[in-house]
């Protein structure tokens, strides 16, 4: 199964898509760091006028891909650098590109994907689009610089 943060061009206009097939495209921690490699690498061109970020397959972003929180849930470090480092690394880096980007949301966008969504300067949701951030289901709550960048785009509830 590839995992991956796919770029694809058409002039003057990039394509970043989000793919992990049969996870309903949820963000691993490779996709992440790919995330941030995309967007930093984008934020040097001068010949891209627009960023286009989407899901494959119909779904935007379902969220983290939780069959990896195992491997560092526990561990209060590996915790951190994985919030600190690959998840906000990132949004980071979408939040730092100076190229207007606009979300295209599709089907699933709970969790991270609403994270993603969060960065972009313009968010488009299609019919079929469904938001949500289950997390506290899994028994912890999203990471507050995380939750915060969604409370700015959503507004808070009242």
């Amino acid at each position: 199964m590839t995992r991956q943060v796919l770029l694809t061009e058409d002039g003057p206009v990039a394509r970043v898509s989000l793919s992990n097939p049969g996870k309903l495209n949820a963000m691993s921690r490779a996709m992440w760091r790919g995330l941030r490699e995309v967007f930093t690498d984008l934020q040097r061109r001068t010949d891209i006028r627009c960023v286009l970020l989407q899901g494959e397959a119909a779904n935007f972003c379902a969220g983290g891909d939780i069959a990896e929180y195992p491997d560092f849930r526990f561990d209060e470090a590996s915790l951190r650098d994985f919030h600190e480092n690959d998840v906000w690394g990132g949004l980071q880096a979408v939040l730092d590109c100076d190229i207007p980007v606009v979300a295209l949301i599709e089907g699933a966008c709970m969790g991270a994907g609403m994270e993603i969504a969060s960065c972009c300067d313009l968010r488009l949701a299609g019919a079929s689009a469904r938001f949500g951030a289950p997390i506290a289901k899994l028994g912890f709550p999203m990471a507050p610089r995380e939750a915060a960048l969604v409370m700015r785009a959503a507004g808070e509830l009242t």
